[in-house]
C-alpha cells in the first residue's frame, strides 16, 4: 500500500508536570524506504516541546534511524519567586550502512544536554535514571583476511543533577586497527599474524 504525507491528528493532554498540552506534527514520507516525522507540543507549565525522527530502511542490513526530543523550558516557577530552567536536547541516532560487500559504517550515538532534562521528562524509567550518555562510531574494511577500522567513542556521566557542568566526559579521538588472520609462513609448521592501532 502507497504511504502518503500529511498532517497528523493533534493531540491535547493535561498533567501535573507540563500542564495543559497541546500539539501537532506533519509526517512526510521519502520514498519508499524512508520518512521523517516533525511535531511540537506546547505545555502551559513549561513550554515548546519539539521533537522529530528519520527513519530508513536500506537494502540487506542497511537502515538509519535518528530521533531528537527537546524542551524550550520557560522556567518552573519556585515559592521564592525564581523560576528554574530544566529544558534540555536529547538526540539519538544508530544505523549502518554497508558501502561495499566488504566495507560497512556504523553508528551508535546520543547527545544529552542536560541530566535534568532527563530525569524530570522521561517517561521510561530505566532512561530515566541512566546518567550515562555512550556513543561510538566505527567504519570497517575487510580484504582477503586483513581488517583495516576506523572508530570513535564518546563517553559522558552526569554526576550531578543539581550542579550545572558536574560531568565526566571522555573522548577517544578517531583510532585505526588492522588485524590480519593467521597465515602459514612459508611450508613450515608456524602461522603468523598481527594487530595493530
Amino acid at each position: 500500500v502507497q504511504r502518503s504525507s500529511g498532517i497528523l491528528l493533534p493531540y491535547f493532554g493535561n498533567d501535573t508536570t507540563r500542564g495543559f498540552i497541546v500539539g501537532e506534527g506533519v509526517y512526510v514520507t521519502l520514498g519508499r524506504s524512508a520518512d521523517f516525522t516533525l511535531a511540537t507540543q506546547y505545555w502551559s507549565k513549561r513550554g515548546f516541546a519539539p521533537n522529530g525522527m528519520f527513519r530508513y530502511r536500506g537494502r540487506g542490513p542497511d537502515f538509519g534511524n535518528v530521533r531528537f526530543q527537546s524542551l524550550l523550558d520557560h522556567g518552573l516557577l519556585e515559592s521564592n519567586g525564581a523560576r528554574v530552567n530544566q529544558g534540555g536536547v536529547d538526540v539519538a541516532a544508530d544505523g549502518r550502512y554497508d558501502f561495499t560487500p566488504h566495507t560497512r559504517g556504523v553508528i551508535d550515538a546520543e547527545y544529552l544536554s542536560s541530566y535534568v532534562y532527563r530525569l524530570v521528562f522521561q517517561e521510561n524509567y530505566a532512561i530515566a535514571i541512566d546518567s550515562e550518555v555512550k556513543s561510538q562510531m566505527f567504519a570497517t574494511h575487510e580484504n582477503h583476511d586483513l581488517w583495516a577500522s576506523l572508530r570513535m567513542n564518546r563517553y559522558q556521566d552526569f554526576q550531578s543533577s543539581t550542579v550545572a557542568g558536574d560531568e565526566v566526559r571522555i573522548l577517544h579521538l578517531p583510532q585505526i586497527d588492522v588485524e590480519a588472520a593467521d597465515h602459514r609462513l612459508g611450508v613450515s609448521p608456524m602461522d603468523w599474524s598481527f594487530t595493530g592501532s
